[in-house]
């Protein structure tokens, strides 16, 4: 009985240190997780005295640097190096676990949440990884109503990556239906769905929108609308031969410059910027790129000419500059530099709003049309405007405009000969053909969203559906909006529901909401029974997404994290370590107390720590 009661104090006394060991352990893994830094390196081993160990990764060399201000965990390094073998906890093995636990319950925080406010959207892209596997980002975007804090948020929470091995219909539906009844999300309560509009258009995804609303009608489908933007743009910018021309000589520029360090160097003293590259489906890019060169198109010329005429450069460096030259040094290609200077920063505004989290359907296609409308509204403008400053510059720089006219070849049976056009005529052709390619690319591939908000967007129209006296109008689009979530929201209801926030309105003139999402805080200040029905409604039109910019956004972490030195990474671990940095805010809220008991229950050790 003695030496039970001696052994059980022992352990009492020693469980303190433990925990206090596993916390310092634990808070190392999770800083270097979520920096994306490497934990591993080429031993696993303390011994300072051995010179093969010249790298023993970020996790060790973390803890003997913290270990020399912390004499807990000094006294835990010292006696794991003195004694081998025995219990450290700093075994890969161990870090695996750590990381494992701290993505799971990262995870389970998310999905209880997703789970606590029912209803959500569907994001996904793939892409392919360094060790060319499939990687199938899965974002999950839903609204997160506190009733307690009184606040709404909207999230786009990424809960992993999902290795591919077939990219058809049937195979991307059984591997999403299978995470989310692992995950307990029930298809049922998905309510939108979004995928990249290049891999609808691949083939990739392109029955599996089809698949999922056999499963679940209610789940609305939308394009990537970024995309569609990206995609509407590239085509517009093939529609002719030389503005294919313009935007290879804008990527030319970047190539001759960035292939030097010499030459880069001299950029940035002489012009102070930087160039960006050319990138067919990031029309950011293209923007940057674009502006650039349009900014410093002076002193671009001026630095060309001193490398052509320098006559320490080699041949090659000359040459590439004289041609570089040419192509720069004509009316063409400076008319269409001050064109796509002005379309590219308009298209860039809407692009860059696009990727917001917290946009709506309505806004996006309330922005999208308004850059239609003011793309068809400057097409003479900006035509007329390209032109005039071409001609100034090319007078200054004395570049001839006109050139040899170019005739179309006569057909077999035309009498009339092509008269031509001159250079200006041309290149005002030119640019107003993209102009009207643009336009009809963004009908065509924003058709749905128009469709949707139309349909459901009257919601968002604050100033019109909450208006003094409610018309009949809106009490249709109730009618609708009930009559597709049937076992959502009941119409009736949701009109007089309409009604009376109406009357609430009148007393408080400077309160009304002007966006849905301070709208639906505004509802649920008077609790989760007062407004149901229009409570629910915004609930759901705001997790239908409009991009699937948060799936991008993991590609980059996934780039960082999985390069070629980690290459040997399994799938699980990748995951779990994109987790964490992504949802990086959320694993500061962690309480290590939960994890070190969830690794001793998972461990099963002889003390319980």
């Amino acid at each position: 009985m003695l030496i039970d009661m001696e052994v059980k104090k022992q352990i009492q006394n020693e469980k303190p240190k433990w925990r206090e060991v596993l916390k310092r352990i634990l808070a190392c893994i999770k800083f270097l997780a979520s920096q994306n830094l490497a934990l591993r390196g080429h031993c696993e081993s303390l011994a300072e005295d051995d010179t093969e160990c010249y790298n023993i990764g970020n996790f060790l060399a973390t803890m003997k640097l913290i270990a020399q201000f912390d004499p807990l965990l000094s006294s835990h390094l010292q006696h794991s190096k003195n004694v081998p073998g025995s219990v450290s906890y700093l075994s890969p093995r161990i870090q695996n676990e750590f990381i494992c636990l701290l993505a799971s319950t990262v995870r389970k925080q998310i999905l209880c949440d997703i789970r606590r406010n029912k209803y959500y959207g569907l994001m996904l892209d793939s892409t392919p990884d360094l060790a060319h596997r499939e990687q199938l980002s899965e974002v999950i975007r839903f609204v997160d109503v506190n009733f307690k804090t009184k606040k709404v948020t909207i999230k786009e929470s990424f809960l992993g990556f999902i290795q591919l091995h077939a990219k058809d219909a049937a195979t991307l539906e059984n591997v999403i239906v299978e995470q989310l009844q692992a995950d307990n999300l029930p298809i049922a309560d998905c309510r939108s769905q979004c995928y990249d509009n290049a891999a609808v258009m691949a083939g990739e995804l392109s029955g599996l929108q089809q698949r999922i609303a056999i499963r679940n009608p209610q789940a609305s489908f939308v394009n990537c609308n970024n995309h569609s933007l990206n995609l509407a743009g590239l085509h517009a910018a093939k529609q002719d031969p030389v503005v294919v021309t313009f935007f290879g000589t804008v990527e030319k520029i970047y190539v001759f410059f960035s292939a030097s360090t010499v030459r880069w160097e001299k950029m940035k003293e002489l012009l102070g910027i930087t160039l960006k590259r050319e990138c067919p489906t990031r029309w950011s890019a293209r923007q940057d790129a674009v502006n650039a060169i349009h900014e410093q198109f002076d002193g671009f010329l001026q630095l060309l000419e001193n490398l052509y005429e320098d006559g320490t450069q080699t041949s090659e460096t000359q040459n590439d500059a004289y041609s570089l030259l040419q192509n720069v040094m004509n009316f063409n290609f400076i008319t269409l530099l001050d064109f796509w200077h002005a379309v590219l920063s308009k298209i860039d505004r809407i692009q860059k709003r696009l990727q917001d989290p917290s946009m709506n359907f309505h806004d996006a296609a309330l922005d999208l049309e308004g850059l239609q409308q003011r793309l068809s509204s400057i097409r003479e403008d900006v035509c007329i405007t390209a032109v005039n400053a071409a001609k100034v510059l090319c007078e200054k720089l004395v570049i001839r405009i006109e050139g040899r006219i170019k005739r179309r070849k006569q057909m077999p049976g035309e009498n009339a000969g092509d008269a031509g056009l001159a250079a200006v005529e041309e290149i005002t052709r030119i640019m107003k053909s993209v102009i009207d390619r643009l336009i009809q690319e963004m009908t065509t591939r924003f058709g749905r969203l128009k469709t949707l908000d139309e349909k459901f967007g009257f919601l968002f129209n604050i100033s019109k559906s909450f208006a003094n006296d409610t018309s009949n109008d809106i009490q249709q689009h109730c009618a609708t909006l009930a009559d597709f979530y049937k076992t959502d929201i009941d119409g009736t209801e949701r009109f007089v529901e309409i009604s009376d926030y109406s009357m609430l309105l009148k007393t408080r003139p400077d309160a009304t909401p002007i966006s849905p999402l301070k709208l639906l805080s505004f509802i649920i200040s008077y609790g989760n029974d007062i407004f149901p029905n229009l409570r629910i409604a915004l609930q759901i039109m705001l997790t239908i997404s409009v991009s699937v910019a948060s799936c991008e956004r993991s590609f980059s972490k996934l780039k960082i994290i999985f390069t070629y030195l980690r290459a040997s990474m399994g799938q699980e671990r990748l995951s779990d370590l994109a987790l964490l940095s992504i949802e990086k805010e959320l694993v500061e809220t962690i309480n290590f107390d939960d994890v070190i008991d969830n690794f001793a229950s998972a461990r099963s050790r002889k003390v319980v720590l």
